[in-house]
């Protein structure tokens, strides 16, 4: 069977061997290798970007120069959420439309809770899911959670009204940006980036190194279809590169 392996890292991939590919790991302080037949990298763009040394996984050899220069180009950036939890009958919004959103008054604000989705439509609870993009998100996972919800609350209090939005009964907050395997969202395209980036992320290195992740997919960037799209052509690439050698 499969075996799968919980809480390692990926430290290293060795990927030019003459006996296969070989992977160096490290779970608890202790390193650990293998070698395969081959390896698919599917981690963040943000893990890809980062140095070793800073969480980044090392490749030996250095991945090619138009493969690096493509991944520079483009950018990595962090939607957080702020999700607000109320009583059942605590509803203060339009309960049967998908989302709202919110202009801000200074640029200084731009991208915090630029956008507010109704998840009572789904799930049946009293509960909306705060969207914070950018400069903005990655101010709030400096926060704590009980202050990213008071945000979120003058957020709403400018909309609504002081007086009619309850205080929430639970608040979660996600991090992306501070997570040490993501270290953001999904990709975007910035400045001197195309969408022939991604397609050149996606391009495997001989028979030994394939990628997939949302930035390997031109056509579908930052989704998770994109995401799901790629890990299907990279199945069909190694299952290409190796179908006569499994019979």
């Amino acid at each position: 069977g499969l075996r799968v392996r919980y809480r390692v890292a990926v430290k290293s991939v060795e990927w030019s061997a003459g006996d296969g590919p070989r992977i160096v790991t490290e779970q608890d302080g202790q390193e650990a290798s293998f070698s395969a037949d081959a390896v698919l990298v599917t981690v963040p763009l943000g893990i890809l970007q980062r140095p070793p040394k800073k969480g980044g996984i090392a490749f030996d050899p250095p991945l090619p120069d138009v493969k690096i220069e493509a991944m520079n180009r483009l950018g990595f950036g962090v939607l957080n959420k702020v999700v607000l939890f109320w009583p059942s009958d605590q509803i203060f919004w339009q309960h049967t439309t998908d989302f709202f959103g919110r202009t801000v008054k200074h640029p200084s604000d731009r991208g915090l809770f630029f956008l507010f989705c109704n998840w009572f439509r789904d799930s049946g609870h009293a509960c909306l899911i705060a969207l914070a993009a950018g400069k903005s998100a990655a101010g709030l996972e400096e926060l704590s959670d009980e202050d990213c919800g008071a945000e979120a609350m003058l957020a709403l209090e400018s909309m609504f009204g002081e007086d009619q939005v309850p205080d929430p009964e639970r608040v979660i907050v996600t991090r992306w940006g501070d997570d040490p395997y993501a270290r953001g969202s999904y990709s975007f395209m910035q400045v001197g980036s195309s969408g022939s980036d991604y397609a050149e992320l996606a391009k495997p290195l001989g028979k030994t190194l394939y990628f997939g992740g949302e930035h390997t997919n031109e056509l579908h960037p930052a989704t998770v279809v994109g995401a799901h799209l790629s890990g299907l052509r990279a199945a069909r690439e190694i299952h290409r590169d190796f179908k006569h050698s499994l019979g």
